[in-house]
């Protein structure tokens, strides 16, 4: 096997990572953004019923909002990423099934 060969191999296979990675980080992602989009509307919709239950703390506070948020997408980035990461190492051969 020549040098080349090896070498348009090796580019092949890290393209082929890359975009499984890619993949399944940008499906997670939007799972979670979709979430986020939905619960803040949820949120914003129920703030009249908890406002009785809330101390010291408006109801759409834009803090506690956006913290939540973003503590939401970047837990779900890191919850994609690991499955992703292990996902783009597997062999394809090796993953499918043997007749």
């Amino acid at each position: 096997m020549s040098e080349n060969n090896r070498k348009a191999k090796f580019y092949k296979l890290a393209r082929r990572q890359k975009a499984t990675l890619a993949l399944v980080l940008r499906m997670g992602v939007k799972l979670a953004l979709t979430g986020v989009v939905v619960g803040s509307g949820a949120a914003l919709a129920l703030t009249r019923l908890v406002r009785s239950l809330l101390f010291h703390v408006s109801p759409p506070d834009p803090t506690i909002i956006v913290g939540g948020n973003l503590l939401l997408v970047a837990v779900a980035s890191t919850a994609s990423y690991l499955p992703a990461r292990r996902a783009a190492s597997v062999d394809l051969i090796e993953a499918l099934p043997s007749e």
